[in-house]
């Protein structure tokens, strides 16, 4: 994506399993400021969502444990100072809406 901001539209219209949800973590870094903030948002975002998948995943036993989903949880607690700003539902949300409407110009 470095000269081509296009793709940017697969990370923001096409769900994303956890297997492959940290591939996105370089573009924490990325040189435009639009898809940079709303990748950070989106880590902040399935981090949340994959402590509560895990959290019930956990209730119902080891069969309905996701090794993808527990390894997810432990990688973004890793890399939280990169996200954590969006920990914030209200600024999370701000940076996603960006995001979505930034990329869906390509859609």
């Amino acid at each position: 994506m470095e000269s081509d901001p296009a793709p940017s539209v697969q990370i923001s219209v096409h769900p994303i399993s956890s297997e492959v949800i940290l591939v996105l973590y370089p573009l924490v870094d990325c040189h435009d400021p639009v898809i940079r903030e709303g990748v950070r948002a989106l880590l902040a975002e399935r981090a949340e969502q994959a402590k509560a998948a895990l959290q019930h995943q956990l209730q119902q036993g080891w069969t309905a444990t996701q090794l993808a989903d527990r390894m997810l949880v432990d990688q973004l607690r890793n890399i939280r100072s990169e996200w954590a700003l969006y920990a914030d539902p209200a600024r999370r949300t701000e940076a996603l809406e960006r995001f979505h409407s930034y990329a869906y110009q390509w859609y």
